[in-house]
């Protein structure tokens, strides 16, 4: 680890340094590695000096890329560099689109429904893709993706808020983002905290006194109806379809189904779950 340096500079002392004829740099400190390019230009560039290895994180922009935000960079690099990792692997590794891939692919690695995954990648590129997918999640902020989550929530549109949506697309951001918090890429993911900025689905119906419920089918020809549309459904995953079947044929609660276990089953004493009736 990077011993602390004695030079301790902030904005202030990096706006007030000099400009010269020649460039010239100087020790920002904490960690002892980083440093200021001052050139004759007037623009001031942070570098990490490590060894034999010199690295440019960013330039000093006041309010955009500060001190605070170069010392976050070279602590995060200089992990990288002392524990032998390749600093020159592939640049477009932490873009958006770039994680969610590896998101996705993992998914697919834990055997998840193809349909499920297909939904996520639709949901995902429809609404983050055009701003994001070549944006570095480093370049990423909180305020950034409430801009755009808040364009999707329809608070009006008591049938259709969209918050189902919105609080889906939520988990799989701050899901994509756990990626470069891994890697110790970035320092923290601040993704989850957006749910805090919309009601849960639960809530907004209490505060809308909105029953989505459907009424019961007890109508023969209707259940017919109900029945063969299910059948033709091809869309939907076979062990929620299946889970519908075994619904209309117990009644059962959906918590008890979703939970059922074959121990709680008795095909032979027609007893369990499935019980029939006699």
């Amino acid at each position: 680890m990077s011993r602390v340096s004695n030079a301790n500079l902030q904005d202030k002392d990096i706006r007030k340094l000099q400009i010269l004829d020649k460039r010239y740099s100087k020790a920002v400190g904490n960690p002892k590695e980083l440093y200021i390019f001052v050139y004759p230009s007037g623009i001031k560039t942070f570098y990490i000096k490590y060894k034999k290895t010199s690295i440019k994180p960013h330039n000093f922009r006041e309010g955009i890329y500060s001190v605070a935000e170069a010392r976050r960079d070279a602590v995060n690099l200089l992990h990288r560099l002392i524990n032998g990792l390749d600093l020159k692997e592939n640049k477009d590794k932490y873009l958006f689109k770039s994680l969610f891939e590896r998101y996705i692919a993992q998914k697919r690695k834990k055997g998840l429904q193809e349909s499920y995954i297909t939904k996520v990648e639709l949901i995902v590129k429809k609404y983050i893709y055009p701003k994001f997918a070549n944006t570095d999640v480093k370049n990423i902020s909180y305020t950034n993706l409430l801009e755009i989550l808040n364009v999707i929530f329809r608070p009006n549109e008591i049938q259709s808020s969209r918050l189902e949506t919105l609080h889906r697309l939520i988990n799989h951001i701050s899901n994509t983002f756990e990626l470069a918090l891994k890697d110790r890429y970035i320092e923290y993911n601040p993704i989850n905290s957006l749910h805090n900025e919309f009601p849960t689905v639960h809530k907004f119906k209490i505060i809308h006194q909105l029953d989505t419920r459907l009424p019961a089918l007890t109508d023969d020809n209707k259940i017919k109806e109900f029945i063969q549309e299910l059948k033709a459904d091809s869309k939907m995953a076979l062990q929620t379809k299946r889970a519908v079947y075994i619904q209309i044929l117990s009644a059962n609660r959906p918590i008890n189904t979703v939970s059922a276990k074959w121990r709680d089953i008795d095909l032979e004493k027609e007893f369990g779950l499935f019980q029939s009736k006699r």
